[in-house]
């Protein structure tokens, strides 16, 4: 009988960072090439840290990844974005905000943009570049 368990995960890759992102709007802060043809990954974790601020109620902040082919990313429109995404609820409190988010799908063979959706209830802003790591299971 086979076991699946994690892999290791690849080292850390630097984004870039959140430096305004008003309440309700979005913003594609780089890119993931998943296009290797041996080696892509099946999943992604992103590790956020938010400066200070106060959170509305029910806040949270969604990862999405959005398609990329060329220069042009799919349509991000709230109504019909169909890629993969991942919400995050932002705990209440005056305080910075480390958050994890993921693991979330990584399909293989595009490149993707990572995009953040604001709905803080704020305006937010990121005290360090944002981190991502992907990583794959292994079945023994």
């Amino acid at each position: 009988m086979s076991v699946a368990k994690w892999s290791v995960p690849s080292s850390e890759v630097t984004l870039g960072s959140i430096t305004t992102l008003t309440n309700g709007s979005t913003l594609i802060v780089s890119d993931i090439d998943n296009t290797g043809l041996t080696n892509t990954n099946l999943y992604v974790s992103f590790w956020v840290e938010l400066s200070s601020f106060t959170p509305g109620i029910g806040a949270s902040l969604t990862v999405r990844l959005v398609r990329k082919k060329g220069s042009q990313y799919e349509s991000t429109d709230q109504n019909t974005f169909t890629g993969e995404n991942l919400m995050k609820a932002i705990p209440p409190g005056v305080s910075a905000k480390f958050l994890h988010i993921g693991p979330m799908r990584l399909p293989g063979g595009f490149i993707w943009g990572v995009q953040f959706v604001n709905n803080t209830g704020a305006t937010i802003s990121t005290s360090t570049p944002i981190v991502y790591q992907t990583f794959n299971e292994d079945i023994a």
